[in-house]
């Protein structure tokens, strides 16, 4: 909860931050043109001899602009980093601390074949392996052990079946039982 906190903090200063550099960069836009503009009418004037009824023309300040690029860049960067830490746990995120396997992946270890939980735990490598898998609590989202090298070790992966994303292989849970 701090880190999505954190993350939504971040994310909301780089948003303010790029809409202030384009609301800055908008201005000094307008600015320049009014003097060009400006510009332009006095040398109309001045080409049909009527410089000398017309008010002196605004001083033209051509405020520098080399902060923007490193505003928007910052901008970009908090939003970025904002994104990154907000993610809540969902699908292309580190895996969720341990207390919180148990209350994703609730139930039993099943043991009956699918084949699409094989072929995705194929595509991440785990090859053939004769898998335990938990039902997460969200659509398509699962847990699954691979035995591993030695007896008694085993690998998690976490699967999203409707976007075909496969995350591992993990340490196993300490909180959670280990399947039969």
């Amino acid at each position: 909860m701090p880190g999505e906190l954190f993350g939504l903090f971040v994310l909301t200063g780089g948003t303010v931050a790029a809409v202030l550099a384009y609301l800055v960069w908008s201005h000094v836009s307008a600015a320049r043109e009014k003097a060009r503009e400006a510009e332009k009418e006095q040398r109309w004037r001045a080409a049909f001899g009527m410089a000398e009824e017309s008010p002196a023309a605004p001083e033209s300040r051509k405020p520098g602009r080399a902060w923007l690029p490193v505003a928007v860049l910052a901008g970009a960067l908090a939003i970025g980093a904002g994104l990154m830490v907000a993610d809540d746990g969902e699908e292309g995120a580190r895996p969720a601390a341990a207390d919180n396997l148990a209350a994703r992946f609730p139930g039993p270890w099943r043991a009956d074949y699918r084949q699409d939980l094989q072929r995705a735990l194929s595509a991440a490598g785990a090859g053939a392996c004769v898998y335990r898998y938990r039902t997460g609590t969200a659509p398509g989202e699962f847990l699954a052990y691979c035995p591993g090298s030695g007896a008694g070790q085993w690998r998690a992966y976490l699967i999203w079946l409707p976007s075909g994303r496969t995350m591992g292989p993990f340490p196993p849970s300490a909180d959670l039982q280990l399947p039969e």
